[in-house]
């Protein structure tokens, strides 16, 4: 991810260099690219996680309920 980040950095820095883009937006651009895309990912984790989690609670619960003779 980071070396995405890095990638769309130099391409903005060298458009930068033939126009008149300040310094200053570009490192605010890429700060806000890298803090959406932490986000993104942590999101997608917390989903992943929580779906084995729930997968991993209802297996607990088959097994439990047949123990039982249900």
């Amino acid at each position: 991810m980071i070396s995405l980040i890095t990638d769309f950095s130099l391409i903005i820095a060298e458009s930068s260099a033939a126009g008149n883009i300040p310094t200053g937006l570009i490192f605010l651009i890429c700060i806000v690219a890298f803090i959406l895309s932490t986000i993104i990912f942590g999101i997608c984790t917390y989903k992943t996680k929580l779906k084995q989690l729930r997968k991993k609670n209802s297996e607990n619960s088959e097994n439990t309920s047949e123990k039982q003779g249900g």
